[in-house]
């Protein structure tokens, strides 16, 4: 660990002081409950294997549907997809889940289908079971050091090939109990708030280094951006970063990031950031007969439209959206020029 800058780790170390302060860590022997009083609230309770604990095939589940979206959002769709996607077509178990498996229509992203086909895949291929799985990872997790700190992350990682590992490092987290710190878009502002790297490995060595859980201190940096979650009553014309405001459920405006648009002769083309996987997404629309430009989804509901204005400094793309889980609302992207 003597190999970390002393100045970054002292800022890390301040940050996770103050929002501390403001929050408790949920330890690792707490998650079981909480998942499950979160997502059952004063609803009906989701059928649950066993009500005293959650299985590693609905851990999967459960994690690989966390989305971009606030946590009213996650719930309602995890609770939508649990009974007839998980209970029923797979059966409550990740093996099951096939290309032709029933069930995935509405699905926020269609990355989310291709992670349960993978993790299936994977588990039929060596013959095992989800929690046979998760044993393994919690035995090379034994291993971890300081050269290595994240083992059981990068062995899952590096099984499923992916890019985007948000909702693997939540898995491990809360279903392994291996070192990881999640970073999406909420651990995010809160980093680049204290001037703390987008490094998920890097901040667990940190974390290890000031003899704190990363696991508990990754949950406290989520809850501080959760529980104030930047809502905004009226947008701001005149931001100095590209950003795009939308309504979500009737609530306020929620605010992301945006990237300045390529403006074509018939296309206007911009990225979009996607915390599902923790990369900029890009989307292209085009300009059509009744004068709006227009993103439709191949393989769902998906669909944003509306025009394109521009003032001296910005421009500014105000529409509605269709997402293709079916949320919809308005989304103003706002451009500043150069």
């Amino acid at each position: 660990m003597t190999d970390l800058p002393a100045l970054l780790l002292a800022q890390f170390e301040r940050a996770a002081k103050e929002l501390s302060d403001g929050a408790t860590g949920l330890s690792d022997m707490a998650v079981d409950q909480d998942l499950r009083n979160w997502l059952d609230g004063e609803d009906e309770p989701l059928p649950w294997h066993d009500r005293g604990r959650v299985t590693a095939d609905e851990y999967f589940f459960v994690t690989t549907l966390y989305g971009n979206m606030n946590l009213e959002g996650q719930r309602t769709m995890i609770r939508k997809f649990f009974g007839p996607l998980f209970v029923e077509a797979a059966k409550r178990d990740i093996r099951n889940f096939r290309p032709d498996t029933p069930g995935y229509a509405g699905l926020r992203s269609s990355w989310m289908k291709d992670r349960l086909c993978t993790m299936a895949a994977i588990l039929r291929r060596r013959g095992c079971s989800m929690q046979e799985y998760v044993e393994g990872l919690r035995a090379l997790e034994r291993r971890a050091t300081s050269d290595n700190p994240t083992p059981a992350l990068d062995k899952i990682v590096a099984d499923h090939g992916a890019t985007g590992v948000k909702t693997l490092s939540v898995f491990v987290r809360d279903c392994v109990g291996g070192n990881c710190f999640p970073i999406d878009l909420r651990v995010r502002r809160q980093l680049e708030k204290y001037n703390l790297p987008i490094d998920e490995r890097l901040l667990v060595r940190m974390s290890l280094a000031l003899a704190q859980n990363p696991r508990e201190l990754a949950r406290i940096f989520y809850q501080a951006e959760a529980e104030g979650m930047i809502l905004f009553d009226f947008i701001k014309l005149d931001e100095s970063e590209p950003s795009v405001f939308y309504t979500w459920e009737g609530k306020s405006w929620l605010k992301e990031p945006s990237r300045n648009p390529i403006r074509q002769m018939d296309t206007l083309k911009f990225d979009v950031f996607d915390s599902d996987t923790e990369d900029w997404e890009p989307c292209t629309m085009t300009l059509e007969e009744d004068g709006l430009y227009h993103w439709r989804d191949s393989e769902g509901p998906g669909h944003w439209w509306g025009f394109l204005s521009e003032t001296r400094t910005h421009a500014y793309f105000t529409g509605n959206y269709i997402n293709p889980d079916g949320h919809q609302g308005v989304q103003i992207f706002v451009w500043p020029k150069a």
